[in-house]
């Protein structure tokens, strides 16, 4: 699924996971399991470009879903997450809440981040984690029918201190 230079959707699975994906976004749903009797289940996610806010939710075994960037796999452990990926696939991932396992490049060992951190895979799988970055409201994915403002061009309120953000910001 795309969406266009102005455009926005969020998707609602079964166990009340949320996905929001902002302008010139691109994903593509891989595999999703989900049994409401029991509340277990799994999947995959392919964030392949875009900004995105991933909400997990009634899922047991949250570390059965797997979000995809092409420089990176996130396992799930009860998270809120934003997500920016940029055209060349370098991926910064924020922890609002929970915690998410980071494999960069399919490196042999993970990186766990914790809520109130953030993980930066470059374009050549370099990592660096760090405190969150302080984004306006309007530059994190909003629910296209949230009370907050549109989601839109960051513009010259976004971040301005990485690569990989700026690379974002271009598309």
């Amino acid at each position: 699924m795309k969406t266009g230079v102005r455009g926005s959707t969020e998707l609602e699975f079964l166990d009340n996971t949320h996905l929001v994906v902002g302008p010139n976004g691109e994903v593509r749903l891989d595999e999703f399991v989900y049994d409401p009797s029991s509340a277990t289940g799994g999947g995959q996610l392919s964030l392949r470009i875009g900004a995105f806010r991933y909400q997990s939710g009634d899922l047991k075994n949250k570390e059965d879903v797997k979000l995809v960037t092409p420089t990176a796999t996130m396992t799930i452990r009860g998270t809120h997450l934003v997500i920016f990926v940029a055209a060349d696939g370098a991926t910064e991932v924020n922890v609002i809440e929970g915690a998410v396992d980071v494999l960069a490049c399919n490196t042999p060992s993970t990186v766990a981040v914790n809520a109130g951190q953030r993980i930066n895979v470059t374009a050549g799988c370099a990592t660096s984690v760090a405190g969150l970055r302080a984004m306006p409201r309007d530059y994190i994915p909003q629910s296209p029918d949230s009370a907050g403002p549109p989601i839109g061009d960051p513009g010259n309120d976004g971040p301005t201190d990485g690569p990989e953000v700026e690379s974002q910001r271009q598309n």
